[in-house]
This record gives C-alpha cells, sequence and structure tokens, in this order.
C-alpha cells in the first residue's frame, strides 16, 4: 500500500498574531521580520525531508511562507485561495478582547460539535472544510502516490482539516494548537478503505463521513507513543492515531523556532 508523507504547516507570525488581533480570510496581512525568521528557521528543519510538491493558501502570509521554504528545498510554491484561512466576518481586525461576547458563543459552539456556528458575515466551519477538503483531495489526486507534500495553510483552517480527518467533530479543533510556523507531518494512506460497523466501509476521507463522526474520542487516541522511526528529525510532543490505522499524526512543536502566546504566539482565537 502506498503511503506518502505529508507536512501541514502553519505560516509565520504577522503583526495581527504579535498584537492578538484576529486575522482570518479578510485580512491580508504580511510576515512581519520575526515570521520572515521563522519561516526561514522551518525551512532548514524541511531542508533534508523528502519533499517534491510545495502549496499554500492563496493569503500572503501563507505565500510568504512557502516562497522562503521554496527557495531552500528548490521547489516553487503553488498557492489557492480554497485553503484560505476561514473568514471572521465582523470580529477580523479586533483584538481578541474586542467582543467577548459572539467570540466566546463561536468558541463554546465549536466546543458542542455544532459547525454550522459563524459569526456575523462570516464562515462556518463545514463551508471551510468543504472548500478547502474538496481542493486538498484535488491536489492529492494530481501527485504520485509516492510523492510527499507540503501545505502552508492557517491555524484554524488546520484545526478543521484535523479535527475532520481523524473523525472528532468540529469540537475535536480544540486538541490541535499551532504556533506561528509549526508543524504538523502526516502519514498518509490515502487509498485505504477499512470495513466498518455492520459491514460498512470506512471512509477513505476524500468527503467527510456522518457515519463514522465523533465515534473516535481524544481518550481512545494514542499519546507520545513515538518509536523509532516513526517521526522526523524534531522535537515531537504528541501522536495521535485514529482507531483503524488510516494515519498518524506527529505534531512537532520546534520550540526554537516558535513564538510563545504572551510573544503573539498561538491561541484559540488568533489566527
Amino acid at each position: 500500500m502506498a503511503q506518502r508523507h505529508l507536512y501541514i504547516l502553519r505560516h509565520g507570525q504577522t503583526d495581527y498574531n504579535l498584537n492578538r488581533k484576529i486575522q482570518g480570510r479578510g485580512i491580508n496581512a504580511p510576515l512581519n521580520e520575526t515570521g520572515r525568521w521563522q519561516a526561514s528557521q522551518v525551512a532548514e528543519v524541511l531542508r533534508e525531508k523528502p519533499i517534491e510538491r510545495l502549496y499554500s493558501s492563496g493569503m500572503d502570509r501563507a505565500i510568504q511562507t512557502a516562497n522562503i521554504i521554496g527557495e531552500v528545498k528548490g521547489l516553487d510554491n503553488s498557492p489557492h485561495k480554497e485553503l484560505d484561512e476561514m473568514d471572521f466576518g465582523r470580529l477580523e481586525g479586533l483584538d481578541y478582547n474586542d467582543d467577548q461576547v459572539e467570540l466566546q458563543w463561536l468558541i463554546q459552539e465549536w466546543s458542542k460539535g455544532n459547525g454550522q456556528a459563524r459569526t456575523t458575515g462570516g464562515e462556518s466551519a463545514i463551508e471551510v472544510f468543504e472548500r478547502a477538503n474538496t481542493k486538498f483531495q484535488e491536489l492529492l489526486a494530481g501527485a504520485d502516490p509516492d510523492e510527499s507534500l507540503a501545505f502552508v495553510l492557517h491555524g484554524r483552517l488546520i484545526r478543521i482539516l484535523m479535527s475532520q480527518w481523524m473523525g472528532l467533530g468540529y469540537e475535536g479543533m480544540s486538541l490541535f494548537a499551532h504556533h506561528n510556523a509549526c508543524i504538523n507531518y502526516l502519514k498518509w494512506a490515502p487509498e485505504r478503505v477499512d470495513e466498518g460497523q455492520d459491514g460498512a466501509e470506512k471512509n477513505d476521507f476524500t468527503q467527510p463521513n456522518e457515519a463514522w463522526h465523533g465515534e473516535i474520542q481524544p481518550s481512545e487516541a494514542r499519546h507520545g507513543e513515538i518509536q523509532p522511526g516513526e517521526a522526523p528529525e524534531g522535537i515531537p510532543s504528541q501522536i495521535y492515531s485514529d482507531a483503524f490505522g488510516h494515519f498518524e499524526v506527529v505534531f512537532l512543536n520546534e520550540h526554537a523556532h516558535a513564538i510563545p502566546p504572551e510573544d503573539g504566539g498561538s491561541s484559540e482565537a488568533r489566527r
């Protein structure tokens, strides 16, 4: 069975990240000096990794991060607007504490698994997943089965994709925390379809599968069981492996390259 390696990265820091402001799809902020440095550092981490294709969203912060990686890897980046960050509507540009009511309501709805919740003028998690997952699967299908791919994306988008791919439901988004320029490493066997309950075929991740939605709980996943050869070089902090063996996700928190939350790094709301 062919297995490919995927590297899902978050873009480097912007001034909006630094100043704790919500970006989203509507704010096309460039990398700041720290963000460019982060991108150069993560490029060095990936220098010797076997990556044949490089993709990003259509937003400047992701494109700039990918271009810096591409210079080191000798790859041209291919941007796609379908991989853009979630549109946060009227919350975009606000400080984290500017509108606690609507923002906290949104986070609470996500924690209940409500993928239809949205801010005023914004997108729902379901809409974001549908546009991004469709493009993601299209790009996977267009690559050779043995090619490894890198994607430079956004914090909320990565949470949405990961939680759905792993069958954790939208309430599982909070399990995935991302510093700027972090790396998520996936071993992916896209053609594998297992037999599920009552003889039903388990989803092969080309579409969300309602029959299995939410049946894999965080407590059922493996944590920290890193075996020799499972992870690329780096500082792996967690492994989640879905109960059916389709793939495993190794979170590489490259601590030397990450900006802590108090200095503008990852948080539940900042993108």
